[in-house]
């Protein structure tokens, strides 16, 4: 059923048929393994829309794509992804769980990112390292030592932040007494082995002083 579903969206493609309601969404264009080899991930969404075009070949992108795609030789550069505007077209509709099909009509404001730091991809946070970084966070706000004592917290997402190389948008729900926890966010940024407190809110922490 999903090579049928593959091959009448293909097939839409190369005749220039889509279901209408083009629109633009701002997200990170990438390669990857697999049928379509190029996607599209929505910002702030967990939607990922796959880029439908004949034989997987980039040849019927906005030439801005191409260009930022081929290194100066003209290979292609599996190493880059590409964050931007992009207005595209659905070829199906649209179902909870599944990869849209999608057709490119354009694309624009396009950065060009290395998906490597150091050789290595750049892989999110996590609890632990986001615990390290607030409790650094609080030493470094009120220039105290000691142990630093940080609230509980539960719900610990991350996103790739478009402002900044090594940057995520992170969103928890810090313990409270009464009530839903409260829904907090932060900004991490990448600093060497390291990671940093950027901004956001201000986590609930309390420092105990030794002699």
């Amino acid at each position: 059923m999903l090579e049928i579903a593959a091959a009448i969206a293909l097939a839409s493609a190369s005749a220039g048929g889509h279901l209408g309601g083009c629109h633009h969404v701002r997200g990170k264009m990438f390669l990857a393994n697999g049928t379509p080899g190029v996607r599209i991930w929505v910002v702030g969404t967990r939607r990922v829309l796959g880029v439908t075009q004949q034989d997987e070949s980039l040849e019927k992108l906005p030439q801005n794509i191409r260009d930022a795609w081929h290194d100066r030789n003209g290979a292609r550069d599996g190493g880059v992804d590409l964050y931007g505007d992009f207005e595209v077209c659905p070829l199906a509709a649209q179902h909870a769980g599944r990869m849209q099909p999608v057709w490119v009509r354009s694309s624009r404001n396009l950065v060009a990112r290395s998906t490597y730091s150091d050789g290595m991809a750049v892989s999110p946070p996590t609890t632990t390292d986001f615990d390290i970084a607030r409790t650094n966070h609080v030493h470094e706000a009120t220039g105290l030592g000691g142990m630093a004592h940080c609230l509980r917290f539960t719900d610990f997402r991350c996103t790739r932040s478009m402002q900044a190389e090594g940057e995520f948008r992170c969103t928890y729900r810090e313990w409270t007494k009464r009530g839903p926890w409260t829904r907090k966010t932060a900004v991490l940024r990448k600093d060497g082995p390291d990671w940093r407190w950027g901004s956001g809110d201000a986590p609930k922490c309390s420092i105990m002083l030794t002699n």
